[in-house]
């Protein structure tokens, strides 16, 4: 079989991160932690940003402190 030609990037990519199923898996679980964590981030403060009455504004009116 003929060995394709890869850039020495894709190789110390692939080398460093998907050669060991170890390695693979951990990159996999905290690329998507990361990414979860980053896109409810970024769509929190959209939202925020886009709607003005939210319920952590009015809560007040409907639920009194029990202190």
């Amino acid at each position: 079989m003929a060995r394709l030609n890869t850039s020495p990037i894709t190789r110390m990519i692939y080398n460093t991160f998907m050669k060991r199923e170890s390695t693979y898996f951990t990159t996999v679980v905290v690329t998507g932690f990361a990414f979860s964590y980053y896109f409810n981030t970024t769509f929190d403060k959209f939202w925020d940003a886009t709607h003005t009455t939210q319920w952590k504004d009015v809560k007040h009116r409907f639920i009194k402190d029990s202190e």
